[in-house]
């Protein structure tokens, strides 16, 4: 069963669960503002999603969890015939420091989740990941019951 399904278009760019900064004074590490405002704009526009077409997330239930990020595509991509060309045939992918890496960009929008719908993201025994290029910076989520066969 799927539980949660949908796509966020984002006027921030995705968050990295390494967005932390150390105050030498109090010798404590925080979570980033930028962090934080990425995280809340997810959580609230998934939960008014939900609050308008009835999610849950049981708890207690092994999940699987979908999430694709999507950044838009820079300039020096595709500023060339060819390099057009090599982008619009799917050979340009977001493998550079422009792009937050798959892991930590999980760690931010899984948090979001957790804090929007209410479960413990422990519950995750099956992730699917990925990012692409696009037009803008978007994050695809599905969230279903674990249908892994190992």
């Amino acid at each position: 069963m799927i539980y949660i399904q949908a796509e966020v278009v984002l006027p921030m760019t995705h968050a990295s669960g390494n967005q932390m900064e150390h105050n030498t004074h109090t010798n404590t590490v925080f979570r980033t503002p930028g962090y934080h405002k990425y995280q809340k704009y997810i959580v609230d526009s998934l939960q008014e999603l939900g609050d308008e077409l009835g999610w849950k997330v049981p708890k207690g239930t092994a999940l699987q969890l979908k999430m694709l990020f999507t950044y838009p595509v820079p300039e020096s991509k595709v500023n060339t015939k060819a390099k057009r060309a090599a982008f619009e045939a799917g050979k340009i992918y977001p493998i550079t420091r422009g792009t937050v890496d798959l892991d930590n960009s999980t760690k931010a929008a899984a948090d979001a989740l957790q804090e929007a719908f209410d479960f413990d993201d422990s519950q995750f025994i099956f992730e699917m990941l990925g990012k692409k290029y696009g037009l803008d910076n978007r994050l695809y989520v599905e969230i279903s019951d674990a249908e892994v066969d190992w």
